[in-house]
Parts: C-alpha cells; sequence; structure tokens
C-alpha cells in the first residue's frame, strides 16, 4: 500500500511538472488587428463625387492609393463658389500618399503624418453665348470668349502634408480625421484666359492656383 501511495505522488509530481513546462513554453496568444483599410470621403458625395481611400501596410507605415471620380449634368452655378455657366461637368482623378504613423499601427488611436500627390482632371461644357462679366463687373457681349457651347479641359496638380488621427473604436470599423496644406497649380489648354477669369477667384474655386489649407473626415473598415 505504502508503494502505490509512493507512485501515486510521484505520478502526480510528474503531471505537474510536464504542465508546468508547458505553460512556460506556451506563447501567449497574440490578439489580432488589421492594417488594411478601404474608406470613404463622406463630403465629396455632396457634391456628386465618389472618393474610396484603399490604405495598404508598408513595415510600420502605409501608401494611400485614392481614385475620385465627380458628375454633374443640370445647369448650376458650381453651388455659389464661381459664376460661368456650366450645362455639365465630369471629372476624375487621383490621389497617392505615403503615411507616416508616429505609434505602433495596433493601437485603436493613431496620429500620424502623411505627404501625398494630387492629379485631377474635369471637362465643364459652357455656353459662350450666356452673358458673362469681366473682372469689373462689366456685362460682356455673348460670345465673347467663344460661341456655343464649349469643353473646357481643366488640368490640377498639388502636393499636401496632413497631419492626421484614425480611431478604431471597433476591430474593424474606422475614423479618419486630418488637416493639411499644400499647394496646386491648375491649368487648361486652349482656355486659360477663361479659367483665369472665372475660376480662379479664391481657394474653393473649381481652376484655383496657389496655396491650399483643407480639412477632411473619411469613414471605412479594416480587413
Amino acid at each position: 500500500m505504502k508503494k502505490i501511495v509512493i507512485l501515486f505522488v510521484l505520478l502526480l509530481e510528474s503531471i505537474g511538472f510536464i504542465y508546468a513546462q508547458e505553460q512556460v513554453t506556451e506563447k501567449p496568444e497574440q490578439k489580432k488587428f488589421y492594417r488594411k483599410s478601404i474608406m470613404i470621403v463622406p463630403t465629396e458625395i455632396i457634391f456628386n463625387g465618389l472618393r474610396a481611400d484603399l490604405e495598404l501596410p508598408l513595415k510600420n507605415n502605409s501608401i494611400v492609393i485614392a481614385p475620385i471620380f465627380y458628375y454633374f449634368s443640370h445647369d448650376f452655378k458650381n453651388f455659389g463658389f464661381d459664376s460661368p455657366y456650366y450645362e455639365k461637368l465630369i471629372g476624375t482623378g487621383l490621389e497617392f500618399a505615403y503615411k507616416i504613423n508616429l505609434i505602433d499601427p495596433s493601437k485603436k488611436v493613431i496620429p500620424y503624418g502623411e505627404l501625398n500627390a494630387t492629379y485631377k482632371w474635369n471637362k465643364i461644357s459652357v455656353n459662350g453665348d450666356k452673358t458673362h462679366t469681366n473682372e469689373f463687373n462689366e456685362q460682356l457681349e455673348p460670345g465673347y470668349y467663344f460661341s456655343g457651347m464649349e469643353d473646357i479641359n481643366i488640368h490640377r496638380v498639388g502636393a499636401n502634408f496632413f497631419i492626421g488621427l484614425q480611431m478604431a473604436p471597433l476591430p474593424k470599423f474606422v475614423f479618419d480625421f486630418s488637416f493639411g496644406i499644400g499647394t496646386i497649380s491648375s491649368f487648361a489648354p486652349n482656355h486659360q484666359d477663361y479659367i483665369d477669369s472665372y475660376l480662379n477667384e479664391d481657394i474653393r474655386s473649381l481652376a484655383y492656383t496657389g496655396l491650399t489649407a483643407t480639412g477632411r473626415f473619411k469613414i471605412g473598415f479594416k480587413f
């Protein structure tokens, strides 16, 4: 009986020793976090546009690729920003950015800096026979710039630096707030005089050239 008790105790000690070794060697389970994301900019939808930002990890930082699309098909005055008589506006563009995460990207709240380059193309259809005014608010004769409907192609290139904050309150849900400054240049082959007169009044103008200040809000999900 004594031998049985001794063997039983030795067996329990052996089991305890093996279990303790497994606890030491077993690696703690790491919580999964998501680095890729796709987000939209809600304010673009207000202006009949669509922008989708695809963020891809690059070591501890990221690259962002953002295609942009716009379409209008009615008579409007650029929401009061300018006063050319557009009959139609279409546009597309692409933004490429390098994003530097300032802390561990697995955190729920990540401050970051971002440097981007942007190209946008817009085509507007303008009725040259409608009344326009010059810089002195004097009415010009119909056809002063061109007669009938005219398509104007506007090209815009720019660069910006953003400071932002990305938050993931849920594992796959993300908000992004940022503010940036930069510069943009606009040009329209064969119609430079027209866009200089009507589309380059201030920072809100369609063909503005100069320094810019931009705020942005994005919402999306990670995967």
